[in-house]
């Protein structure tokens, strides 16, 4: 899902997109250092995806790599992507 943060112009626009990144990023509810991003992990059969265990519930993930800033006429358009694990997260999310 795609997440917009619209802001006025400011003369202190590099202060603002960092303050956007941090607002995007502060979404993420899974640990930099998570068992979750080791790849492998999602065939184990106690934590992978169909696990008994699994870690691979209610997660929020942010595209690090991924965040576009555009200079409109009003001000500036901030934008990131997350991805969730259920609809219902995502539901709340808009």
């Amino acid at each position: 899902m795609r997440v917009d943060l619209l802001f006025e112009k400011t003369a202190n626009r590099d202060a603002l997109f960092e303050f956007a990144k941090r607002a995007i990023l502060s979404l993420e509810n899974v640990a930099p250092e998570s068992k979750f991003w080791n790849m492998q992990n999602m065939g184990d059969p106690q934590i992978g995806i169909a696990g008994p265990k699994s870690i691979y519930k209610n997660y929020t993930t942010v595209d690090k790599n991924n965040f576009s800033i555009k200079e409109t006429k009003e001000g500036f358009k901030i934008s990131g992507y997350l991805s969730f694990s259920d609809k219902q997260q995502r539901a709340i999310s808009k």
